[in-house]
């Protein structure tokens, strides 16, 4: 399987760390796997000279011009609408902040025929602040889709359709950026899924588990990806958020500890999940812990 990933970084943004824990954890369950980093000039030096272990588990790196005038955010998000004309061939992308637990390979099984994604938020009609800000910005009226998929895991067919929705979501992308100043590739994308709705198959949500998010918790237990948003939160439920573990990853590589966090982050997920209070029942607190308790329970049995 060949597996695409982004990086635009500077030395301290934490995302080259973000991105070793990511690829480790791929070549662990696909040790056969083949990693591609798209990436610009500098981050490609900054990567081959500075991330402890990174080199070694990639397979080819594609530097790829992009306009100077954008910020790194900017350009990563330039080179990921793009990334359809500089990869040949079926590929997987992953964005950086992923964890995967599975053999990536059974997604190529499916029944797609030209790019697979799963829900954002694994729910429907989900109105986002981001959209909502975007509408108010731009002075548009909602474009109805009720379905918006989620851009940090795409499986990518060789096909006129997918080329013809890449060069869609790219164009879409640069006019709002251009226009309104918005830089959010996940708006763009939806916009492009409502001018071409039969390009885009729904994945499992077990694909892209968006831990994050209420509803991603369904899908915890048994995922090929976890995909916990890249923002540092230090009351964050997940340590691969906080500042002070990705400074160790900085500092010291893949120690022990990171990489048992890597071969088992539900437990680690769980050990700190947060209660969600119903103030009437209770009734989310009831769940929370046993969640907790069948998880401990499943991971003994293994």
């Amino acid at each position: 399987m060949r597996v695409v990933y982004v990086i635009v970084a500077n030395k301290m943004d934490g995302l080259l760390q973000q991105a070793l824990v990511s690829m480790y954890s791929l070549k662990l369950h696909n040790p056969q796997s083949e990693i591609i980093v798209v990436t610009d000039d500098s981050s490609c030096d900054i990567i081959l000279e500075n991330a402890k272990g990174i080199s070694r588990l990639i397979h080819e790196i594609k530097r790829v011009d992009s306009p100077s005038c954008l910020n790194n955010m900017q350009k990563s998000r330039y080179l990921k609408t793009s990334l359809r004309k500089h990869i040949e061939g079926d590929f997987l992308y992953l964005d950086c902040d992923t964890i995967v637990l599975k053999q990536v390979d059974d997604i190529a099984q499916m029944t797609i025929a030209d790019i697979g994604a799963v829900k954002h938020s694994h729910h429907e009609d989900v109105m986002l602040n981001s959209l909502n800000n975007y509408l108010k910005i731009t002075g548009k009226q909602y474009w109805g889709s009720k379905i918006h998929y989620n851009s940090g895991v795409l499986y990518v067919k060789d096909t006129d359709n997918s080329y013809m929705f890449f060069e869609g979501w790219h164009k879409k992308w640069l006019s709002d950026l251009r226009t309104y100043n918005v830089s959010l590739d996940q708006l763009a994308l939806s916009q492009t899924e409502n001018r071409y709705p039969s390009i885009i198959s729904e994945l499992n949500g077990e694909f892209n588990c968006q831990i994050e998010t209420k509803n991603g918790r369904n899908y915890m237990f048994n995922p090929y990806i976890i995909h916990y948003y890249s923002k540092i939160d230090e009351k964050s439920c997940f340590p691969l958020k906080t500042q002070s573990i990705l400074d160790s990853i900085r500092e010291n590589g893949l120690t022990d500890n990171i990489i048992a966090i890597i071969r088992n982050p539900q437990l680690f997920y769980f050990k700190q999940w947060k209660i969600f209070e119903d103030k009437e029942s209770g009734f989310y607190n009831k769940i929370t812990k046993t969640a907790k308790r069948f998880y401990h329970l499943i991971n003994k049995l293994h």
